[in-house]
C-alpha cells in the first residue's frame, strides 16, 4: 500500500495537480551527538513529571493489554528502567521522549509480532530508511500513512462494543 501510494502520488503530481497533503521533505542521515542543553528547563520542569507519568503509564497499560491478549507477563519496574535508560541515552541525539506507540505496537501485533525481536527488525527497517531510503517516501500521501493506522487499531477500536459488558460488570471500571 505505502508503494503503490507513493508511487501513485509521485507520478500522478497528487501534491501540485490536486493539493494532496503528502509526508514531503524527510532529511536523511542522523544528528550528531551532543550534550543536551538545559536552557529553558525553569520553563518546563513542572510539565517533566507529569508528562513522564503519562508516558509511563500508558506504556505499562499498552504492555499489559498486550501482555493479557499474547498471554506473557510484563514487570514494570524493568520498563520504568528501560525507558529512563533509553531517554537518557536518547538525550545525546536529539530524540523525542521514549513513549509506548499505540499505533505502532498495533501493527506489530496484527502482523504476528511477539518478540523483542520483532521490534529490533522493525527499528533496522527505521534506520535504513533514515540513512538512504528517506527521501523516496517524500510524495506519500498522508491518507496513506492514516489508512495503515487506522486499519491497525482496527480490533483496539472494536473494544467500544465492550462497553455495555463494562458497564454491567462495574461501573467505576466503565468510567476509567
Amino acid at each position: 500500500m505505502v508503494v503503490a501510494g507513493t508511487l501513485a502520488s509521485y507520478y500522478g503530481f497528487f501534491y501540485d495537480n490536486y493539493g494532496v497533503k503528502v509526508v514531503g521533505y524527510i532529511p536523511k542521515g542522523l544528528p550528531s551527538p551532543s550534550v543536551p542543553t538545559f536552557s529553558g528547563l525553569d520553563k518546563y520542569i513542572t510539565d517533566i513529571p507529569i508528562i513522564a507519568i503519562i508516558y509511563f503509564a500508558q506504556t505499562v497499560s499498552l504492555a499489559a493489554m498486550l501482555a493479557k491478549k499474547n498471554k506473557y507477563s510484563i514487570d514494570s519496574n524493568q520498563e520504568l528502567i528501560a525507558y529512563g535508560a533509553g531517554n537518557i541515552f536518547g538525550s545525546f541525539f536529539s530524540c523525542y521522549p521514549f513513549a509506548a506507540s499505540v499505533s505502532r505496537s498495533s501493527v506489530q501485533d496484527s502482523a504476528g509480532g511477539r518478540t523483542q525481536i520483532a521490534s529490533v527488525f522493525s527499528a533496522t527497517m527505521v534506520l535504513v530508511v533514515i540513512l538512504w531510503l528517506g527521501p523516496l517516501f517524500e510524495a506519500l500521501p498522508n491518507c496513506v500513512l492514516s489508512a495503515i493506522i487506522v486499519v491497525a487499531l482496527r480490533s483496539l477500536i472494536l473494544q467500544v462494543l465492550e462497553l455495555p459488558k463494562v458497564w454491567r460488570t462495574s461501573k467505576y471500571d466503565f468510567w476509567i
